[in-house]
């Protein structure tokens, strides 16, 4: 019995003594060489054995194959089992999922129901992307948008929080400098359809695509104006999205008579200037100032106020239809107006 005891102390001390000579080979190797630390890049001169710190930054890191390699040590929030890890979204051998984060010099680790996942951020990639199809991105756009994602994915607030905090979410209005052009869009849809397939299978691709698809619209009519420069190249969104014409067209004009109501239809902004001259006013007369505009015009061709002229059935035509230009030109600046 004494012999066995002596015989595993001696086996547990040949074995330090093996790891203390591997480690200290290390770290004599990485003193000798002075290697450059993996996090902050500064030649050091990395201090202690097996997991070794960087004598400047004094962040782990190890040494393998002749090289010093990071060693963040995260730990899972929810096990603190320990991982090598870099910045990204992982799940834990215990089941959950957690998101590291850089933050200057370290980092933050955010558990799943205060982060989103991989997935997520390529679709809110896209969806800003159509955020930002006007010029001036206000508080209001920034609210539906927000509305919109907590919707469809059923996001709490410190999902919300978190977006806004990394940029996924404006904080607050801006104005957008860049051209907006659908190939920014389709080039995120692009990068989504690549990666979707490590996320979802194909019957959960078509019906995440549909539900883009529907949300890029509301966010591109937000402002309830039609978009000429969307609708000449909308091809690429549907087709990059794998969804056939019949059913966007079919989605779009829902979308549209959602958005703006009975009407079911969206003012052309030529046709408005035109209305503007029709009515002999500018685009910053008040209400008021166009109802005066549209009454003082309903009187000059109003049929009954040029009875005693004698005039022509065809001059009385011409009466008739300016007056109906008179009436849509007002119904449909008012109608505009009313849409903002």
């Amino acid at each position: 019995m004494l012999g066995m005891i002596i015989i595993f102390i001696l086996l547990k001390l040949i074995i330090n003594m093996v790891i203390y000579s591997r480690d200290k080979k290390q770290n004599d190797i990485a003193i000798k060489n002075n290697y450059r630390c993996p996090h902050c890049y500064t030649l050091t001169r990395v201090q202690g054995s097996g997991v070794l710190v960087c004598g400047y930054c004094r962040r782990p890191m190890i040494l393998r194959d002749n090289e010093l390699v990071r060693l963040d040590n995260v730990k899972c929030p929810y096990c603190h089992r320990y991982h090598d890890l870099e910045d990204g979204y992982y799940k834990c051998k215990c089941g959950k999922a957690f998101r590291k984060v850089k933050d200057g010099t370290s980092f933050k680790v955010f558990k799943e129901d205060e982060t989103i996942n991989d997935l997520m951020i390529l679709l809110l990639s896209i969806l800003k992307e159509a955020l930002n199809q006007g010029k001036e991105v206000n508080q209001a756009k920034i609210d539906f948008f927000k509305e919109l994602i907590v919707e469809a994915f059923s996001l709490n607030e410190n999902q919300i929080e978190w977006c806004i905090e990394y940029g996924y979410i404006p904080k607050k209005s801006y104005t957008y400098y860049g051209d907006f052009r659908i190939q920014y869009i389709s080039r995120e849809i692009d990068w989504f359809m690549e990666d979707a397939p490590k996320f979802l299978n194909s019957n959960e691709i078509k019906d995440i695509s549909k539900l883009l698809l529907e949300l890029i619209l509301n966010l591109i009519y937000f402002d309830k104006k039609e978009n000429k420069e969307f609708e000449n190249e909308e091809y690429l969104i549907y087709s990059s999205l794998g969804i056939s014409k019949e059913y966007y067209n079919e989605l779009k004009k829902e979308v549209i008579g959602r958005i703006y109501g009975a009407n079911n239809s969206f003012i052309n902004e030529s046709d408005l200037d035109k209305y503007y001259q029709i009515l002999n006013i500018d685009k910053n007369s008040s209400n008021t100032d166009i109802k005066k505009a549209y009454r003082k015009l309903m009187n000059l061709y109003h049929p009954d106020k040029h009875i005693h002229k004698n005039l022509s059935s065809k001059e009385m035509e011409e009466m008739n239809k300016k007056l109906l230009e008179v009436q849509h030109a007002y119904e449909s600046i008012i109608k505009y107006k009313d849409a903002i």
